[in-house]
């Protein structure tokens, strides 16, 4: 997951940690960026596979905040479908099931759904 200064210090805060050592801990460079440590099947340090819940929820950093409406989930309709078989909150047909969507939003094709723009001011 990909963080900026802001992020970091967000996260820092929400795990009690200074942020020097946040970022011993849990940050990595890649290159110019910085990413949260992923574990080998790709999950986030911060991500608990058994409960299927993030340990920084309300400051997950915006990479996280805007799943599932990245762009390599919505490219096709194989893409969109794969990840809304796995993904409780996306579907892919009636009503959009995210969680901060009104029951108005209905699914588009395609990964869009009409709630995405008001969905995407939000976060």
């Amino acid at each position: 997951m990909w963080v900026n200064g802001a992020e970091i210090d967000a996260l820092a805060s929400a795990a009690g940690l200074p942020i020097e050592e946040f970022q011993r801990r849990y940050v990595r460079t890649v290159g110019i960026r910085k990413s949260l440590i992923e574990y080998a099947n790709g999950d986030c340090v911060f991500f608990d596979g058994e409960s299927r819940r993030c340990g920084v929820y309300e400051a997950r950093p915006r990479q996280c905040r805007t799943w599932p409406f990245w762009s390599s989930n919505v490219a096709t309709p194989a893409a969109w479908e794969h990840v809304a078989g796995v993904v409780p909150a996306a579907t892919a047909a009636g009503e959009c099931r995210r969680a901060r969507s009104p029951p108005s939003c209905k699914y588009l094709g395609w990964g869009r759904h009409s709630c995405l723009p008001n969905f995407l001011t939000r976060i």
